[in-house]
C-alpha cells in the first residue's frame, strides 16, 4: 500500500467521539467557548436517541 493510499484512508473516515475529544485543538476551542466534555457527550447521546 502506498503512502498516499494510507493517508487517504486515514483521512476519509470520521473520528470517533473519543478521538475528537482527545484532540488538543478541539480541547482549546472547547475551553475558549466554555464547552465541557460532558456537554458534548450529552448532545451526542440525545442525537443518537433521536435516530432510534
Amino acid at each position: 500500500m502506498s503512502i498516499s493510499t494510507s493517508l487517504r484512508e486515514a483521512f476519509s473516515r470520521e473520528l470517533s467521539l473519543d478521538e475528537m475529544l482527545a484532540d488538543p485543538i478541539v480541547r482549546i476551542v472547547m475551553k475558549r467557548d466554555g464547552v465541557r466534555e460532558g456537554d458534548i457527550r450529552a448532545l451526542a447521546e440525545r442525537a443518537a436517541e433521536g435516530r432510534r
